[in-house]
């Protein structure tokens, strides 16, 4: 008690990061639980928290139960966060914790008490009061999020889509929204396609891969590809379609997704594409 004012109300959780029900949550982001005052935080243990990798969207069955956290970070009296692991996510740089286009659940336990001992209620109502067992056997909160919802995607591109007397001696730019892992562009992730003749026509020849990808900032990456046809770049007055596989992605772990629609009779797999039609001689 403090000036004779004795401390009975339980603890609530304010808000967590991320919210119930967000999506294009980032595969690496951590799990975080903010309360409306100070907690022990000998009662927020890994224990307290389970993580469901669910079989669809938002209420959807589970599919599996993740591993349990390995600690709780108390980053403030009232804040505290986990860093849930899915063993099926993949190894990347950064770090990838959780699945693409996947739907997560996390359950808090009751075992959550403030400094005076009140234990945090169920989600029926029943409320521990100081004194009693810290059994952490009932269902405190569930909260639900969708990770990559949206990924990274190309901003602008030089030339254009659809840019006609294109210089055959200019370098191919694309411009990302955000920043980007440099590693995750590559000149793999590049073809350049020669057409038959305008824009949308069959294609006359694959270009070989290019040399190398320039990365001119973090956002900004250049290529310059060269039609074996040509002395030197590309041919004049002809059509090429550039496509850009989905490999990329953000800093934040972000994968671009496939873009849609697919171009033409070029597979599957493409996060942008576009054409240009170079310049007459």
């Amino acid at each position: 008690s403090t000036g004779g004012v004795v401390d009975n109300t339980a603890p609530t959780v304010s808000f967590t990061i991320p919210s119930d029900g967000a999506v294009d949550v980032s595969p690496s982001a951590n799990v975080t639980v903010v309360f409306s005052e100070a907690m022990d935080p000998n009662s927020i243990v890994p224990g307290s928290f389970a993580v469901y990798r669910l079989t669809g969207g938002f209420g959807s069955s589970i599919a599996a139960n993740l591993p349990l956290v390995s600690e709780v970070l108390a980053e403030s009296d009232r804040r505290f966060s986990i860093a849930p692991q899915d063993p099926t996510a993949p190894l990347t740089v950064p770090p990838t914790k959780l699945l693409e286009f996947t739907t997560y659940r996390v359950v808090l336990s009751t075992s959550p008490r403030d400094l005076a001992g009140n234990q945090i209620c169920s989600i029926g109502g029943a409320c521990g009061t100081p004194g009693s067992p810290v059994a952490g056997n009932e269902v405190a909160l569930e909260f639900e999020f969708r990770i990559g919802e949206k990924g990274p995607v190309v901003a602008s591109t030089t030339p254009n889509d659809r840019n006609v007397g294109v210089n055959p001696m200019e370098k191919i730019t694309l411009v990302f929204n955000e920043a980007m892992q440099a590693a995750t562009i590559n000149p793999g992730d590049f073809t350049v396609y020669r057409l038959i003749g305008e824009f949308g026509s069959a294609i006359d020849g694959t270009l070989p891969l290019v040399s190398q990808v320039s990365a001119e900032s973090d956002r900004r990456f250049s290529i310059a590809p060269q039609d074996p046809f040509a002395s030197v770049g590309l041919m004049p007055n002809k059509t090429y379609r550039v496509v850009l596989s989905s490999n990329p992605r953000a800093l934040n772990g972000r994968q671009m997704v496939d873009a849609v629609p697919q171009p033409p009779g070029t597979g599957s797999g493409a996060g942008h594409w576009f054409e240009f039609k170079t310049s007459t001689p």
